[in-house]
């Protein structure tokens, strides 16, 4: 029952339904008075397997940009039955005490796009700053969660997970149909033989342990996932044996991806080469498998702009001309909406943009681009009060309560650093807070982690993490629950 209650909590309530007509807000009302049902109904289908109407996905496809009348231009929206997500959750509990692997950060407690892109950041900085020539690629897939095969994924992981468990997962997978809706009108049911379950709990979980070999594998690198993304480092003390090494790692990669049937376009592979010394030509293309890879100077990592030399003045500029674009529009909403509304908008749409992995990066960017961002966040406020003229002070306008971004990327480290040190994960930040914490309690002095040697400075997450916890009150390792958390960090850096 317990299982029960935690996933009808995580429940949000919504108004759409699968083909049973059954929207989750009707689910989560009625779970006081119809709890013991629920209980009964979710024991027997762990018993007897799902009813098929939970198999069936309706799929609405919604319109993104372009020609309307161009499939490509639609993004499915897969609706499933609302209890049968709550049954998902249920089973998604004792999924998640089986190890996905060290290296996948989506869909895991305490992980996000931000810890995937600390780890990649702080890789490559140390691998500079030890003298290492050092490579970074990711491959792409075609519509990877689309291509998972149940005879593969029986086959990876049934002397792992429990057989009970093995048996629930796969009936899961098996005989699953979908129908398109579109107004009115409906297509009639189609059979999916392959795939994660779009839509669902599971699916992300799923494919996270179908990949979990991949870390394995590729024994000379370093990989570092985010569900389908992949970003995989390698390091070695000559140019000759980098590109040796890194064409070796992608053969074993794309053989790897062959065997679980994932489709991978070797042409748009990224690779990039850092430049860790000076007057050391770095190749314009790889050939790997009679194709020739690009070397860029710059790559995306979860959409954040990193280049060859691991500055930040790229993302910066790609950063200014996006939220730039994007104040033009807010001058033309600000009239329509209340300030309230307008600050609510403003948060979820251009904050949200300009602090996207702010902690990764801010501490590292030139006096000039922490000017330039601050200007950029102060001048989505100035709309917001209609200060066409800029006469208002920016003491001021801190009032309407928007961090500013030194605020907000001290505030988000914050938070990794006491969510890491309080559960255990990420395993390699919280071995790393634990360890030097310990250190940091047995001396009176401020300790920073081999500053001296670094040339890399704050670049390494290791140095960021020692100056937040040098200006964190001690209290802060006792510290348990969101709301303790949250409040902690807002009196500690929101003065």
């Amino acid at each position: 029952m317990q299982e029960l209650e935690n996933a009808i909590l995580r429940t949000k309530s919504k108004k759409s339904s699968g083909l049973d007509s059954l929207p989750s807000c009707v689910v989560k009302d009625a779970f006081p008075v119809l709890k013991d049902i629920y209980l009964e109904i979710f024991n027997t289908i762990l018993a007897n397997g799902l009813p098929e109407i939970w198999k069936v996905a309706i799929v609405t496809p919604l319109h993104k940009k372009g020609d309307m009348d161009c499939v490509g231009n639609y993004r499915p929206i897969s609706n499933l039955s609302s209890l049968s997500k709550v049954f998902e959750k249920c089973v998604l509990g004792r999924l998640n005490k089986y190890d996905v692997g060290q290296n996948q950060h989506g869909f895991r407690q305490s992980h996000s796009t931000t810890t995937a892109m600390m780890e990649v950041q702080s890789t490559l900085a140390d691998s500079m700053d030890e003298g290492m020539f050092t490579s970074i690629y990711s491959v792409d897939m075609s519509a990877a969660f689309d291509l998972l095969r149940r005879d593969t994924f029986y086959e990876n992981l049934k002397d792992e997970l429990d057989p009970g468990l093995m048996w629930t997962l796969l009936d899961f997978l098996n005989d699953r149909k979908f129908m398109v809706k579109l107004n009115s009108s409906e297509s009639s049911q189609r059979n999916l033989d392959r795939g994660c379950v779009q839509g669902s709990v599971l699916g992300p979980a799923l494919f996270s342990l179908y990949c979990k070999k991949l870390d394995g594998i590729l024994t000379n690198a370093k990989t570092t996932s985010y569900a389908d993304d992949s970003y995989i480092i390698t390091s070695e003390k000559t140019m000759e044996k980098l590109i040796e090494s890194t064409i070796s790692t992608m053969i074993t990669h794309f053989q790897f991806l062959d065997g679980l049937g994932m489709i991978v376009n070797k042409a748009k592979t990224e690779l990039m080469i850092l430049e860790a010394k000076k007057d050391i030509k770095i190749p314009s293309s790889i050939k790997v498998l009679e194709q020739d890879i690009p070397v860029a100077q710059s790559m995306k990592v979860l959409g954040v702009l990193i280049d060859h030399k691991l500055k930040w003045a790229m993302h910066m500029n790609e950063l200014v001309k996006k939220v730039n674009r994007m104040i033009s529009r807010l001058k033309i909403i600000r009239p329509k909406l209340s300030e309230q509304q307008f600050l609510q908008v403003t948060t979820s749409q251009y904050f949200g943009k300009l602090n996207y992995g702010i902690a990764v990066w801010y501490d590292s960017l030139l006096k000039k681009d922490k000017r330039k961002l601050d200007t950029l966040h102060y001048r989505a406020l100035r709309v917001a009060v209609r200060d066409w003229r800029r006469e208002l002070p920016r003491d001021m306008l801190d009032t309407l309560g928007r961090a500013r971004p030194l605020t907000f990327a001290n505030y988000s480290l914050g938070s990794i650093i006491i969510n890491a040190y309080s559960t255990g994960i990420p395993e390699r930040l919280s071995t790393f807070i634990r360890r030097n914490q310990y250190t940091r309690r047995r001396s009176s002095e401020i300790l920073l982690y081999d500053s001296s040697r670094k040339k890399v400075g704050r670049q390494s997450i290791k140095n960021r993490m020692m100056s937040i916890m040098n200006t964190m009150d001690q209290k802060w390792t006792t510290l348990q629950g969101k709301n303790n958390i949250r409040r902690f960090l807002k009196k500690t850096f929101f003065k």
